[in-house]
C-alpha cells in the first residue's frame, strides 16, 4: 500500500471512530430533535468525507480488495451531498 492510500485509510478510520463516539450513547429520537441537529450534521459530514477519501484511493488498492463495495461508498457520499 502506498503512503497516500495509507493516509487516506487512516483518515477514514478516524472518521469511523468519531462517528461511533458521537452516536454510541444517543437514542435514535435524539437525531430527530432540535438538539440532535448538530450531531446529525457532524455524522453526515464525516460520512461524506469517508466517501471522498475512499473515492481517491488508488485503483491498485481497490483491485486488491474487490469484495468491498468501493463505488457504493462514493455513491452514498453523493446522496449526502444533495
Amino acid at each position: 500500500m502506498n503512503e497516500v492510500d495509507l493516509e487516506r485509510i487512516k483518515k477514514i478510520r478516524i472518521h469511523c471512530t468519531n462517528i461511533q463516539k458521537t452516536i454510541q450513547n444517543l437514542a435514535v429520537d435524539y437525531f430527530k430533535s432540535a438538539n440532535g441537529v448538530d450531531a446529525r450534521d457532524v455524522c453526515a459530514f464525516r460520512l461524506f468525507q469517508i466517501g471522498e477519501h475512499s473515492h481517491k484511493l488508488s485503483d491498485e488498492l481497490k483491485t486488491r480488495y474487490p469484495d468491498f463495495a468501493w463505488s457504493a461508498v462514493y455513491r452514498f457520499r453523493n446522496v449526502l451531498g444533495r
